[in-house]
């Protein structure tokens, strides 16, 4: 018997794309939005705390753990990212792929990685990060979007005050900004 209290989740992949090849924006935040992956720094530089070096290296080494994808452009924020990810091939039955939703998506399988791949660097480091549940993605369908979102992610870091994401809780309680 069904329990008719229980919420339900919201499915944010398009059900007429499959995620086995194309180029996507996907934004990926921590759990609470903590600001756990740095600071940006006076200057309007982003420091990299160790968990967020942990999750540089989880996104350069992405191409050579998934052949068919390439990280195009990524910005590292003080509790999210964003990334632009173009899969090339569909996947090959060798490569691994994920199911969400019962159907196979091999974009949801490369942001899992990079998810796992950060975690564990980061526990190593004595550091954690704590994902949000799943991501958000955008299909970019033309050039003229791909160059949007790529404007994006470069001025990304200089806008961070106007950000949706620049939340009013820190890791150290200290308060930034309240919406």
């Amino acid at each position: 018997m069904a329990n008719d209290s229980l919420p339900v989740r919201k499915q944010h992949r398009a059900s007429w794309h499959d995620y086995s090849g194309g180029c996507y924006f996907v934004t990926v935040c921590t759990k609470e939005k903590e600001m756990s992956l740095g600071d940006i720094a006076s200057n309007g530089e982003m420091q990299l705390s160790l968990a967020g070096k942990s999750v540089q290296r989880a996104i350069e080494d992405t191409p050579t753990h998934y052949r068919d994808s390439k990280i195009l452009a990524y910005v590292i924020m003080p509790n999210h990212i964003h990334a632009i990810i173009n899969i090339t091939n569909q996947a090959s039955e060798d490569m691994s792929v994920r199911k969400f939703g019962g159907r196979i998506t091999r974009l949801g399988n490369i942001v899992s990685s990079i998810k796992g791949a950060a975690t564990r660097e980061s526990k190593q480091n004595g550091t954690t990060i704590n994902w949000q549940n799943g991501y958000y993605d955008t299909i970019i369908k033309n050039d003229i979007q791909l160059q949007t979102f790529m404007e994006y992610i470069d001025a990304n870091i200089a806008r961070w005050a106007q950000d949706d994401y620049y939340f009013i809780k820190r890791t150290n309680s200290t308060l930034y900004k309240s919406k």
